[in-house]
């Protein structure tokens, strides 16, 4: 057979479906690009880390160092400043507050133990129904809060049953 002479041979699929894939026009058919979304968010997060390095005087992978010093894994930092997961807002806004400064930004510094303490508190506060200016009882000696509540308990409650909060407010 002559070189310049057509053949027989059917076109394979393959080769159709690349050929029609050229010639289609991508414009305004696909959605937005995920990936892009990832690259912004991340790119957000990793110029928040970067101010946070400059502000510490370190370079932005010794951040990653002190991640656990600061709640969060060596991982997860990794992860959100690379693009290996999106970071969310609370995770950007906490990567912002850490590139201000804490007390830049007027917040009062707590570690975990008085964080729990001041959850406690108010709980047991909101339990009892309890205003600002009256110093509150606790009626329930069996509560599970009892051993850490800050809230005196009252005589009544080792004579009657424990009641619930709705019993309280009455």
């Amino acid at each position: 057979m002559d070189q310049q002479e057509q053949s027989h041979r059917p076109i394979t699929r393959r080769l159709r479906s690349a050929a029609r894939s050229e010639r289609r026009s991508s414009r305004g058919k696909h959605p937005a690009n995920p990936a892009r979304e990832i690259g912004l968010a991340s790119q957000e997060f990793k110029d928040a880390c970067q101010i946070w390095a400059a502000r510490l005087g370190v370079a932005p992978n010794a951040l990653f160092k002190l991640a656990p010093d600061h709640s969060r894994t060596v991982h997860w930092m990794r992860e959100r400043y690379y693009g290996g997961t999106k970071p969310l807002p609370e995770d950007i806004a906490w990567a912002h507050l850490k590139a201000m400064g804490e007390d830049a930004i007027g917040l009062p510094v707590f570690n975990d133990l008085d964080r729990h303490r001041a959850a406690v508190s108010k709980f047991c506060r909101v339990c009892v129904s309890a205003d600002d200016g009256v110093e509150p009882l606790c009626p329930d000696a069996l509560c599970p809060l009892r051993p850490v509540s800050p809230l005196p308990l009252a005589l009544s409650a080792l004579r009657n049953p424990p009641l619930s909060a709705d019993d309280v407010a009455d």
